[in-house]
């Protein structure tokens, strides 16, 4: 937008939009707002409201220019009696709350102009505006979209009654307005911030437990809309409830979707579908229904909820073999992984499911050399999809020798990822032949041009153990020290730790690259890597201790301050949790690295840090009765990542007061896996925790707590910590914090007694 010899004019792609001369008072519209809201009058800046609120002044300006052309005698009138009433506005509200009955007073205008501006008015005002409040309320209505888009940007800034607010706003997603209702939406999610001061709470679990508050109460004030005769409106209500119910567990949301199964809106009943499976509340019987749908997001739901029907899941498998021959093919991941389930319950599908990624259409345009292949689609992705459904089929039942046929063209690929995929399950499934395999690597790795050796080192990693031959290889490549040979040093010290144990010649080599003579960029790329090789190689990597606890004492680089042409890569970054979880690989419980690890507790900003630290204690204090005192500790930490190592590493023998203690404490977290695990680790007390069994009661009676919980917090899809990598972990994300509190209950309670407790 600028102005012209005539007038402001917007340019649109080609086309201009010109206004004249007589609306360019009143698109000085900016001026005047943040004229009203400058600081020396102790009014802040614009909030989200006001400036959706002079987003509808522009849109009243571009309307008027509209229907009031240049040409016609009464547009300058028309916009002059706009730039007055805004005027007007500017001159009440710098009066601050006295201004508010004047205000007031003009929502009874005749002029259509003057009401809204009155509207826009007692919003700048914020709550300072609160005996207007119902006035604004019964603009709400009407028919006037533009008038209720002016009311609702008022309301929200005046109310701060919480309950008042969500509820009114739900009512909006009713509106015949799209972007009244979008607006609503927004606000409800929590995607725009609530205009309701809400003080700064410091400590997380707090502040955690202050939002889930204000979520229930937003789900309480939408889900009466559900009913609505609106189809958009009940879409709306699934998106919102389901945003704020972030753990799936809220059972009224749980009934809401429920009821909308059947609706006859093709969006609002797939949504509802989607969410309902989700959370893992379908009986097998919906389940095998949305697996014969056409509609392919109804399908995917409910193979994600197979995996939640338990032991029933096997009366899915007929549905689930009809879709092997007519799935697509970017959907084969979720078969699969429903099917491998079932274990060999599903091998009838093995041979369908073999035949569908022999033909998967993988376009490759190959490169001489090592570096980027050019593919004509994600190569990469379509070559792992494959790779990564051999553990699945030989789980469902697969013959070894049938999946050489899909392995063997990618053991010398063109892109080094897919090679190091697939002598990974070589190497697994066929050791012999890996080693076979390593030793024609080798070869290359002395023989061949050196531009090819980073890709023949990538495939060599896949090989693990199998490439303990390679060892004195890779020790020359790293005391080569190229300059220009940064990847190839990189890629030798990942393949040594890939290697492991066998690799533990080299740790001499390895120790003398931890040089931290100097501090710069190279170094932080470097030691990384050289410090998880150690880790993998254990025990025989003591030597290293005393360098890596040099890193432990280093301090973090300084924060940037803002404005200072200082890059941050140029610092030193040191690895600290790459460290602590080496020092727990290596074994060295000497005390001088117990000390250093118990010194990572308090590192304020990073959870991982702390919980790397806590492993690795774990792993050199097991048999110690000391390292209950530290993890009780730490049960207070802001993580929850924290404290669910904390709960399951206390020990149950020794010190059991203080051990019953600290897992009743972590009852009441708000953590579902935290208090899952420690109603858990209370159970194998035994009666000594009887202390403990209200709070177990408790939470076995709470409708909430019947959701497992990896539906209510996914921590397997954590990458960096995969809290679902042992059978364990598992088994704890398919139970729930109610069945973990009736386990424990039976183990603490005898048989009988808790009977006439209840009685009693």
């Amino acid at each position: 937008m600028r102005r012209g010899d005539s007038g402001w004019r917007m340019d649109f792609g080609n086309g201009i939009l010109d206004f004249g001369s007589g609306v360019t008072e009143s698109l000085d519209l900016w001026n005047i707002v943040m004229s009203v809201n400058r600081p020396t009058r102790g009014v802040p800046l614009p909030s989200f409201w006001q400036v959706l609120g002079l987003a509808a002044v522009v849109c009243a300006v571009i309307w008027l220019s509209q229907k009031f052309p240049r040409q016609s005698e009464s547009a300058p009138e028309q916009a002059a009696g706009l730039g007055a009433a805004l005027r007007n506005v500017e001159e009440l509200s710098a009066r601050g709350p006295d201004a508010v009955p004047e205000l007031v007073a003009l929502l009874g205008s005749n002029d259509r102009q003057t009401r809204r501006m009155a509207l826009y008015g007692l919003g700048l005002q914020g709550a300072n505006a609160g005996a207007a409040l119902d006035a604004v309320r019964e603009r709400l209505s009407g028919d006037d979209v533009e008038f209720r888009t002016y009311a609702f940007s008022a309301f929200v800034q005046i109310c701060r009654d919480p309950d008042d607010l969500w509820l009114t706003t739900a009512r909006m997603l009713a509106d015949p307005d799209p972007t009244i209702r979008e607006t609503a939406t927004r606000l409800l999610e929590g995607t725009t911030p609530s205009p309701i001061a809400t003080p700064v709470i410091p400590d997380v679990r707090e502040r955690n437990a202050a939002r889930l508050q204000e979520s229930r109460a937003v789900i309480a004030s939408v889900l009466p809309m559900a009913g609505s005769e609106n189809a958009s409106t009940r879409a709306l209500v699934i998106k919102v409830a389901c945003r704020r119910d972030a753990m799936n567990d809220d059972p009224s949301v749980t009934e809401m979707l429920r009821g909308l199964l059947d609706d006859p809106d093709t969006t609002v009943r797939v949504a509802a579908i989607v969410a309902f499976a989700a959370r893992g509340a379908a009986q097998v019987d919906q389940v095998r229904a949305w697996l014969r749908a056409s509609n392919p997001q109804v399908v995917n739901a409910a193979l994600d909820g197979v995996r939640w029907l338990g032991p029933e899941r096997e009366e899915a498998l007929p549905e689930l073999l009809a879709l092997v021959d007519k799935i697509p093919g970017g959907d084969l991941p979720g078969l699969l992984a429903a099917l491998r389930s079932m274990k060999t319950l599903s091998k009838p599908a093995v041979a369908g499911l073999m035949r569908r990624l022999e033909t998967l259409e993988i376009r490759v345009v190959s490169s001489s050399g090592y570096g980027p292949l050019k593919p004509q689609r994600n190569t990469v992705m379509e070559v792992s999809r494959r790779l990564e459904s051999l553990p699945a089929l030989l789980e469902m039942g697969a013959e070894l020798d049938d999946m050489l046929s899909l392995l063997e063209p990618w053991l010398q690929p063109d892109h080094p990822m897919c090679g190091r995929q697939a002598a990974s399950i070589l190497a697994r499934y066929r050791p012999d032949e890996a080693r076979r395999h390593a030793a024609r690597m080798i070869e290359q790795l002395e023989q061949g041009p050196s531009d090819t050796i980073p890709r023949v080192l990538q495939d060599l990693c896949g090989l693990g153990p199998a490439a303990r031959d390679a060892v004195p290889v890779l020790i020359r490549l790293i005391e080569r020290q190229n300059p220009k040979g940064i990847g190839i040093e990189y890629f030798s010290v990942e393949t040594l730790g890939c290697i492991g144990p066998d690799a533990a010649a080299a740790v001499p080599c390895l120790v003398s690259r931890l040089d931290l003579a100097k501090a710069d960029l190279e170094l932080s790329t470097r030691h990384p890597i050289i410090v998880q090789t150690l880790g993998k190689i254990g025990p025989a990597a003591r030597p290293a201790v005393p360098a890596l606890l040099k890193i432990l004492d280093l301090p973090p680089p300084p924060e940037q301050v803002p404005g200072e042409n200082i890059p941050l890569s140029n610092d030193y970054r040191p690895p600290y949790r790459d460290v602590n979880t080496a020092l727990g690989q290596i074994g060295d419980g000497s005390e001088r690295v117990l000390s250093s690890l118990r010194r990572q507790f308090d590192a304020p900003g990073d959870a991982q840090r702390r919980a790397t630290a806590i492993k690795s204690l774990v792993l050199l204090c097991r048999n110690r009765e000391s390292i209950l005192a530290d993890l009780v500790r730490v049960l207070d930490d802001d993580s929850p990542v924290v404290r669910l190592l904390a709960v399951r590493s206390i020990p149950t023998a020794g010190n059991r007061p203080l051990a019953i203690g600290g897992l009743t404490q972590a009852l009441h977290d708000l953590d579902p896996w935290v208090v899952s695990a420690a109603a858990l680790s209370l159970g194998r007390t035994g009666p000594e925790a009887a202390g403990a069994t209200p709070a177990l009661r408790e939470l076995a009676a709470e409708v909430r707590n019947e959701t497992p919980n990896g539906i209510r917090i996914p921590y397997g899809t954590v990458s960096d910590l995969k809290y679902l990598s042992s059978d364990d972990d598992a088994r704890l994300a398919r139970l729930s914090v109610a069945a973990a509190a009736r386990q424990a209950l039976e183990a603490i309670v005898p048989a009988g007694e808790g009977d006439r407790e209840k009685a009693d």
